[in-house]
């Protein structure tokens, strides 16, 4: 600058390359400086990473110290149980038995238990001799009537008719196109009357038992259809002033009956007002028992009773009176006087054996003339009864029957 002026090339040559070197060395800091400003930040991520490290060191140590605690716990509980074992098994080596076999064990050739007689003699208590007593305390303490032999043991009565139970849980089984058993029993009782009754002259039956729910309305009912069914012509006379029930039987009522001509005081009563036709039967008609009176005996003490079966016995063949129960009330003994025949009911597993005290107490004092018993409600299964349709199969169904009821008929 002392030798050359400013314009000088030789000057301006050297300040070009003083002003390049200067830009070269900006643009290098430049650059240096960007590259150091990136390694700071490169620290700075790895530095916030072990910040990060550090912080979770905690909780790590915490879970280590959790492993360590545990497989130092399992380590300990391993070496004490190999241990115990070395221990047990010195134990087991050492031990010497106290105890050795002289002989071998023998055997008897049957067994010493069990007992084959006491086994035999146990069953021979329990399959026959409990069994035995059981049955007899039963029969010792069964007041009811559950056999035949309990009837022909206690009463000298004769045995008229046998009639099985009914089933069909209706009142009327003897009807026009019946072939069950039951109905085959009311004919064989039918039949039955024949050697009883003289069948020349018109007939009165009275129907009675020993207390009430025997079954005298539906025997009485039954019997009078099966009467009808030979073109017989019969009326049925409700005459259990009480408790009549012959009349519901039928689906009938019992306004307009025999009350109310007992208690009438016309000496021209017309009979034929009493009489109602029933459905089942056009030779059968009912005489209900009209309305219940206060004082039943009274009314049939009248004479009126006397007057009304004479006039029945001319217009009818038959004439079937269902009466109150001779056990309990008078009713039977006052219109008995009328009947020609009396049909004592019991009924199997109902009627007390007690009651055939009455039977026989009828027969002696002849309080009721031609008394013969009629045994209701047979069960097939009960000791004792049979019936013509169990012995022969008539009237059974044979073929809607189950196997188990076949084996049990084959085996009757």
């Amino acid at each position: 600058m002392l030798s050359y002026t400013n314009d000088n090339p030789v000057m301006k040559n050297l300040e070009s390359q003083v002003e390049n070197a200067r830009v070269n060395l900006l643009l290098n800091i430049n650059t240096y400086k960007k590259s150091l400003q990136v390694g700071k930040q490169e620290l700075q991520k790895q530095n916030s990473g072990f910040t990060g490290q550090l912080k979770q060191l905690p909780g790590k140590e915490r879970n280590y110290l959790d492993f360590a605690r545990q497989q130092n716990l399992k380590q300990e509980l391993y070496l004490f149980l190999l241990q115990k074992r070395e221990e047990t098994a010195i134990s087991r080596n050492s031990t010497i038995s106290s105890s050795r076999i002289i002989d071998m064990a023998k055997s008897d050739f049957t067994p010493y238990k069990p007992k084959k007689s006491i086994i035999y003699l146990i069953g021979l208590i329990i399959g026959v001799i409990l069994p035995s007593v059981y049955l007899l305390v039963k029969e010792l303490l069964n007041v009811r009537i559950g056999a035949k032999s309990d009837i022909t043991s206690a009463t000298l009565a004769p045995i008229l008719g046998e009639i099985g139970h009914n089933n069909d849980k209706q009142s009327l089984v003897a009807g026009t196109n019946s072939r069950s058993v039951i109905s085959e029993q009311f004919r064989s009782l039918r039949t039955n009357l024949q050697f009883v009754l003289d069948s020349s002259k018109p007939s009165t039956i009275l129907f009675t038992s020993s207390m009430s729910g025997e079954g005298k309305s539906f025997l009485s009912l039954n019997l009078g259809s099966a009467l009808a069914l030979t073109g017989k012509k019969v009326v049925f006379m409700e005459m259990d002033l009480r408790k009549p029930k012959l009349s519901e039987s039928v689906g009938l009522t019992i306004e307009n009956g025999f009350t109310n001509y007992a208690i009438s005081e016309d000496a021209q009563y017309n009979y034929k007002k009493l009489l109602k036709p029933l459905s089942f039967n056009s030779n059968c008609y009912l005489i209900s028992s009209g309305p219940i009176p206060p004082n039943p005996a009274e009314l049939l003490d009248n004479g009126k009773l006397e007057k009304l079966v004479a006039y029945l016995k001319t217009e009818f063949d038959y004439i079937i009176i269902d009466c109150a129960p001779v056990g309990l009330v008078t009713d039977a003994l006052m219109i008995g006087k009328s009947a020609d025949l009396t049909l004592y009911v019991t009924r199997q597993s109902y009627t007390y054996k007690v009651q055939l005290d009455i039977v026989n107490d009828l027969i002696i004092s002849k309080k009721l003339k031609n008394l013969y018993l009629i045994v209701n409600d047979i069960k097939a299964e009960k000791a004792g009864y049979s019936s013509y349709g169990q012995a022969y199969g008539y009237g059974l169904n044979f073929d809607k029957k189950s196997w188990t009821d076949k084996l049990k008929f084959w085996k009757k």
